[in-house]
C-alpha cells in the first residue's frame, strides 16, 4: 500500500510539474515579442534573441513530463532550468527591480517575489524526488511521441508567428482611462505639464505596428500643441532602430513595469486636453482624417478643407 502510495505521489509531482511548464510555455509562445521584452528588462539582452528556444524548451519538458517520455531524463533538465530561471528571477529583482516574473506570458497573475520563490523551491523539490525515485525508461508508447510530435511543432509555428508581437490590452485597462484627469492615472508622472493639447504616444522599438504608425504620428503636430512620445526601454532593439530609421519626434525611455501600468498593447495613443484624457486609441495610429472626430473636440475649426 505503501508502494502504491508513492507511486502515485510521484506520479502527481511529475504531472503537475509537466502542466507547470506546459502552461507556461504555451502563455509565452502566444505573444513571444512580449517574452523578448521580458527577458530585456531582466537584464539579458544579449540572450534574448533564444526566447523562442526557451519556450520551445519548457514545451519538450512539459509534454515530457505529463506523458512520462524518459522521465528521469526530463525531471533533470527541468530542475536545472528551474534553477537557472530562479536564479536570473532573483538577480532581475534585486539588481532591476522586477518584481512580477512574468513566468507564465499573457496570464497575469501577479506573483509576489515572496510567493514566486517559494513557488519555484516547491517546484525543484517536486522535480529532485522524480529524479531520484523514477527509474530510467528506454522504451516509450507509440501514442506518447506521436502526440508529442503534434504538440510540439503546433507550440513552435506559434512562438515563431508571434515573435514580434506584444501583449494585447486584454482586461482593456486603458478604457479606463478615458474621461479621466491626468493626475489620477499613471502617465502624471510623464506629462509633468501638459499642454491644452497634448498626445502621448506610447510605443516599442520592435513593434512593427510602431513604426508604420511614426509617419502618422508626425501628422498630428498641426492639430496639438504638444507630443509626448513613451518608447519601452530596450537598449538592443533601439540601436537597430536608431540604425535605419530617424523618427523625427523627441520620446522618452521608460521601464517595463512603468509601461506595464499605461498599457499593454503598441502602440497605444492618448489624446489630452488640459489635463484630462478624452480619447485614446490603441493599435496602428491612423492618419488625422481617419480620426477626424477625435482632432473635431481638439480643434473646432477643423475641416477636411484645412488639409487638402
Amino acid at each position: 500500500m505503501s508502494l502504491i502510495f508513492n507511486n502515485m505521489l510521484i506520479s502527481f509531482f511529475q504531472i503537475f510539474a509537466g502542466i507547470v511548464f506546459l502552461t507556461s510555455a504555451i502563455s509565452k509562445a502566444i505573444y513571444t515579442g512580449s517574452f523578448v521584452l521580458l527577458i530585456e528588462q531582466y537584464g539579458f539582452e544579449v540572450v534574448s534573441p533564444a526566447a523562442p528556444i526557451i519556450i520551445i524548451a519548457e514545451a519538450i519538458l512539459g509534454i515530457g513530463l505529463i506523458f512520462h517520455i524518459y522521465s528521469r531524463f526530463m525531471a533533470l533538465a527541468s530542475l536545472l532550468l528551474t534553477m537557472l530561471f530562479t536564479i536570473a528571477y532573483a538577480y532581475a529583482y534585486w539588481f532591476n527591480d522586477i518584481t512580477d516574473c512574468g513566468c507564465f506570458g499573457v496570464m497575469h497573475l501577479n506573483m509576489s517575489p515572496t510567493f514566486t520563490i517559494i513557488r519555484n523551491i516547491m517546484l525543484l523539490l517536486m522535480l529532485y524526488v522524480v529524479f531520484r525515485k523514477t527509474p530510467f525508461n528506454s522504451t516509450v508508447a507509440y501514442w506518447k511521441l506521436l502526440t508529442a510530435a503534434i504538440l510540439i511543432p503546433a507550440i513552435s509555428f506559434i512562438t515563431g508567428f508571434t515573435y514580434f508581437d506584444q501583449i494585447p490590452n486584454t482586461n482593456n485597462r486603458t478604457n479606463h482611462f478615458v474621461h479621466k484627469p491626468l493626475h489620477e492615472t499613471p502617465l502624471k508622472q510623464h506629462v509633468q505639464h501638459p499642454k491644452q493639447k497634448t498626445l502621448v504616444f506610447c510605443f516599442s522599438f520592435g513593434c512593427r505596428h510602431c513604426l508604420n504608425s511614426i509617419g502618422n504620428l508626425l501628422l498630428y503636430r498641426q492639430h496639438v500643441d504638444t507630443i509626448i512620445a513613451l518608447a519601452l526601454d530596450e537598449s538592443l532593439i533601439k540601436q537597430e532602430f536608431l540604425q535605419y530609421l530617424s523618427p523625427g519626434f523627441n520620446y522618452s525611455n521608460i521601464t517595463f513595469e512603468q509601461m506595464h501600468k499605461i498599457t499593454e498593447q503598441f502602440p497605444t495613443t492618448f489624446f489630452i486636453k488640459n489635463d484630462t484624457i478624452v480619447y485614446q486609441h490603441v493599435g496602428f495610429l491612423p492618419s488625422p482624417i481617419l480620426l477626424k472626430h477625435v482632432i473635431d473636440n481638439f480643434n473646432p475649426n477643423y475641416s477636411l478643407d484645412t488639409i487638402r
